[in-house]
């Protein structure tokens, strides 16, 4: 039978390595004489998993994808961690609206925006790079923000058959538990 840990694991694997894999293929161009994407498929997963779970749940998980990503899919060290257990955090507070899937395509690509403004903030800030905020909008985040929507979909539909898959399976469990209890009833033992 198929569990449901090893699965989300391997998942989130298959996500930061997808990312890796698409930012070496089509690295992004910081110059902006061409139009790049940056993926944030591992961040729209840790989103998509951690959103309506407790805020204890939601930091330790944030923290551990930041860790994850810094040390092994070409993360910063000291700016995944803190920004991926605040977009956990954060992903949370709204359970409400952001639970249904029409808020979280606007709500969950803000996170993969702001995962791609402060570095832009902070290279404008204390390097001499000179790039117009107009023209970094037009030619870095337009293919990303519509890659992390695209994302955002396959992995909510992903997730959403996993999780009737998965309640499929304990429906059938508890049927036989029940089939296996009438039937020791019945005996007599």
């Amino acid at each position: 039978m198929i569990r449901k840990q090893p699965m989300i694991l391997a998942g989130f694997v298959i996500l930061g390595l997808l990312d890796g894999l698409m930012a070496y293929a089509w690295q992004p161009d910081y110059t902006l004489s061409r139009f790049s994407v940056i993926p944030h498929f591992f961040l729209m997963g840790m989103l998509v998993f951690v959103y309506n779970k407790d805020t204890v749940t939601r930091i330790l998980s944030g923290l551990l994808a930041g860790l994850v990503s810094a040390l092994f899919f070409q993360g910063v060290f000291w700016f995944d961690p803190l920004y991926f257990t605040a977009a956990a955090w954060l992903a949370g507070l709204a359970p409400g609206w952001s639970n249904s899937l029409r808020f979280s395509w606007l709500f969950f690509p803000l996170f993969a925006f702001g995962y791609d403004l402060l570095p832009w903030i902070w290279m404008r800030l204390f390097t001499p790079y000179n790039g117009s905020l107009l023209l970094w909008l037009w030619r870095m985040e337009t293919f990303s923000v519509l890659l992390s929507i695209l994302s955002l979909w396959v992995i909510r539909y992903a997730a959403d058959v996993m999780d009737r898959y998965f309640k499929i399976i304990r429906i059938r469990q508890a049927r036989a538990d029940r089939k296996k209890l009438m039937h020791m009833h019945v005996s007599g033992r």
